[in-house]
């Protein structure tokens, strides 16, 4: 581990296990591979007071291995980089018993959080429905009045037609009637 910053050192034997079929890329026991370009030219750094070597792109190897965190985290299974002292330490049972607390919290507010999301989601979901129902209400009474407004035009219009031939008969009864000789004026009696 470098003490300078607490970059852990894994000592690795390496080679080019296919330089035929993979030329350029190096492998070890644990069946790791790296591209020549990612390990040379090798950087110096110190461990534990001797200088040592380490690969070029060593970052990238990290990363690539560990994830994107590896070389940000100054904590690791119950360990914390200590930057002054330039060591992993333990966590003491104090700090362990707090960052326990405060992961029980965070996830009793995450925990309510997701509740009141799904409340949320409910009370939308209830609005929503009683939006439909609103609006299906709506159209049933807007088209009952629309069915009882041709209702009424078209009963007004067969009593108007009703009146209409109501009045045609008794114009054609009085045009008859008069048509019509009395008994008075024919000559007949």
């Amino acid at each position: 581990m470098d003490i300078r910053n607490g970059l852990f050192i894994d000592i690795t034997g390496l080679s080019e296990t296919h330089p035929n079929d993979l030329p350029g890329v190096w492998a070890c026991k644990n069946n790791h591979r790296y591209n020549t370009t990612d390990l040379y030219p090798m950087r110096d750094t110190m461990f534990e007071g001797v200088v040592a070597k380490v690969p070029y792109a060593y970052d990238y190897i990290l990363t690539e291995e560990y994830g994107a965190t590896a070389l940000i985290f100054m904590e690791w299974e119950d360990h914390r980089w200590d930057p002054i002292v330039k060591e992993w330490l333990p966590k003491s049972e104090e700090v362990l018993a707090e960052e326990s607390k405060e992961a029980i919290a965070a996830f009793r507010e995450r925990k309510a959080q997701m509740k009141e999301e799904e409340a949320a989601k409910e009370r939308k979901r209830v609005e929503e429905k009683q939006r439909k129902e609103t609006e299906k209400a709506l159209k049933e009474k807007e088209e009952a009045e629309k069915a009882r407004k041709e209702k009424e035009e078209a009963e007004k219009q067969a009593e108007t037609q009703r009146l209409e031939v109501q009045q045609s008969l008794m114009k054609e009864k009085d045009e008859v009637k008069e048509e019509k000789p009395s008994n008075e004026t024919n000559g007949w009696g």
